[in-house]
């Protein structure tokens, strides 16, 4: 996994709260079973992240978990301060699932609903 640490991730995570946990992992880990996954945390004082090794979905311990495609993972870790729109686009295009790992109301109060509207993607879907 590419270091992502680095790129423009304090902007792109400002509307979220403290505890908030996304993790991205390549595809080709989901679908082999073992590798490293990517997770930023929103602090008090801003995002950390951290490559774990990819536990599977259950025990993945994020909040949104992104499974992209390998060559998605490379544009995103050469993004910069694009990287709120290259995970849009590969969301939009599918190069990116995301997954909810938790209820909306717990999202929410997180900040997940205006994360994502930033990004340009549905949060409640049509049912709204």
């Amino acid at each position: 996994m590419p270091d992502l640490g680095a790129t423009g991730i304090h902007g792109m995570f400002s509307e979220l709260e403290a505890g908030a946990r996304i993790g991205l992992v390549a595809r080709d880990v989901v679908d082999g079973g073992a590798g490293a996954m990517l997770v930023w945390e929103v602090t008090g004082t801003g995002v950390d992240s951290t490559t774990l090794s990819f536990p599977g979905y259950a025990e993945a311990g994020v909040d949104i978990l992104w499974v992209a495609e390998d060559q998605v993972v490379t544009a995103l870790a050469r993004a910069g301060d694009e990287l709120a729109k290259v995970v849009g686009d590969g969301v939009r295009s599918g190069d990116i699932l995301s997954f909810v790992m938790r209820p909306l109301d717990e999202l929410a109060e997180l900040g997940f609903e205006e994360f994502f509207e930033r990004l340009g993607l549905s949060y409640m879907g049509a049912c709204r």
